[in-house]
């Protein structure tokens, strides 16, 4: 999975690309569009904290949509 971002006329977009096809029900399910074999979803570039969050998702996004399908063990189980 790639997470990539582009700050377009005044909106910062967050762009999944190179994923596995079992994610792509959880991105619809988050409300992500499908832009050409990619999904976005996009921010005011002016919004609070922006940057922290960009930040953020760079670094879990991969995490994220893996516990989301339960395809990764949350942290703490020992099952």
């Amino acid at each position: 999975m790639k997470i990539s971002f582009d700050e377009i006329a005044g909106y910062v977009i967050y762009r999944i690309s190179d994923y596995n096809a079992k994610y792509e029900n959880l991105f619809k399910m988050c409300f992500y569009q499908n832009d050409n074999n990619t999904y976005i979803k996009t921010y005011p570039s002016k919004s609070k904290y922006i940057e922290k969050m960009t930040k953020r998702y760079a670094e879990c996004a991969q995490t994220m949509f893996n516990q989301l399908g339960y395809f990764q063990l949350f942290p703490g189980r020992m099952d």
